[in-house]
């Protein structure tokens, strides 16, 4: 009785075969910087590095500094901002006893929730962590021309959605 070959050894008599080996494709990566935040987390040195790429959308904000603020609202969209967290309509990230808010998410003085970040985090929740998020928003990418989301989303918020759910099937597969 002959034996079944098994799928490696089928795979190497067909290329055996074949005239020529067929190309492989490299495996998909997720950018280092992402990686990185993924693997460490919150640091002081990364901390101060957000802050600092943040400060011209908006800056970043304190939560207990400004939930005050959006409760007073009076309108349809008048949540706390535990609330819009919670509901992943915000990203949120801690640090030292602290979470933090990065402010591009709002519009205007009455911190209306910005509807582009919103559908990106969409894509992204549960993928990622806050501090994941906050840092994915920073990372230039080739797909967006050079340019991070955050620089992205209101100049093409079509493309920064594609590289969203790019990069979240890069981390459940």
């Amino acid at each position: 009785m002959r034996a079944v070959p098994t799928i490696p050894q089928l795979a190497a008599s067909a290329a055996d075969i074949l005239p020529f080996a067929p190309p492989r494709l490299p495996a998909p990566r997720l950018k280092p910087a992402l990686a990185h935040a993924m693997r460490v987390g919150p640091s002081d040195l990364g901390f101060l590095s957000i802050c600092r790429a943040y400060r011209n959308s908006g800056g970043i904000g304190d939560v207990s500094q400004f939930s005050s603020r959006l409760a007073g609202r009076r309108s349809h969209e008048s949540f706390s901002v535990e609330r819009l967290i919670v509901w992943g309509s915000i990203v949120s990230f801690p640090w030292r006893d602290t979470n933090w808010v990065p402010m591009f998410q709002f519009l205007g003085r009455d911190l209306l929730v910005n509807p582009g970040s919103r559908a990106v985090l969409a894509e992204l929740m549960p993928a990622f962590d806050g501090w994941t998020l906050a840092t994915w928003f920073l990372q230039p990418d080739a797909a967006l021309g050079g340019r991070s989301p955050l620089a992205a989303l209101r100049i093409d918020l079509r493309a920064v959605l594609e590289v969203a759910r790019a990069d979240r099937r890069l981390v459940t597969a």
